[in-house]
């Protein structure tokens, strides 16, 4: 299936994710209904004014979104309630991946849609994903370099972004100050994907 095709297939499944805890609360309650268990492809849109029809992630979900993105405590939503203080489900895997609790922090209070796609095969999934990431580029892919760099300059920031809540504190203190430094953390808004939605 090229690119035109899958964009363009009726199969595709949309979800409202406010990116805030009770707009995960309400997204939960409605994608755990469905008890999609099969390899699933997903891409996260912004619909806000700041961000609007941006492609902010793609990735895949082998047993489906709701492992992905809900239940698993590795899992998007675990990271970023984790990254706003309001759940402590991330907590063993915080130290590792201090760049996903700072991108997901950047995206607090912005509206998102989650568009799904359900794939016969886990090989079609892969397929499918690396197709989407190509032609969108997302925002992810540009900033986990841009914070792989960061970090590497600066290790000591990352002390404060590991607590729960410290994502969201210091993407927060860094947006109250006037934008003249240019030690400032990269944030998820200042970053754009190749190819809107």
């Amino acid at each position: 299936m090229n690119i035109e095709e899958l964009l363009k297939n009726k199969d595709w499944q949309t979800f409202n994710l406010k990116m805030t805890q009770s707009g995960f609360s309400s997204f939960s309650s409605e994608v755990i209904s469905l008890k999609q268990i099969k390899p699933q492809v997903y891409v996260h849109v912004c619909i806000d004014n700041v961000l609007h029809n941006e492609v902010l992630r793609i990735g895949k979900a082998t047993n489906g979104i709701v492992d992905r993105w809900i239940k698993s405590s590795s899992g998007h939503g675990s990271t970023f309630l984790w990254s706003i203080g309001e759940s402590e489900r991330y907590k063993s895997f915080a130290k590792k991946y201090p760049n996903y609790l700072i991108f997901f922090a950047g995206l607090t209070e912005l509206n998102t849609k989650l568009y799904v796609f359900t794939c016969v095969s886990k090989e079609e999934m892969n397929d499918i994903e690396k197709e989407l990431i190509r032609y969108f580029n997302p925002i992810w892919e540009k900033y986990k370099k841009s914070i792989k760099d960061y970090f590497q300059i600066n290790p000591n920031i990352q002390e404060l972004i590991i607590p729960c809540g410290g994502a969201i504190k210091t993407i927060d203190n860094q947006r109250k100050k006037p934008f003249s430094d240019n030690k400032n953390i990269p944030d998820t808004i200042n970053f754009h994907s190749n190819t809107t939605w």
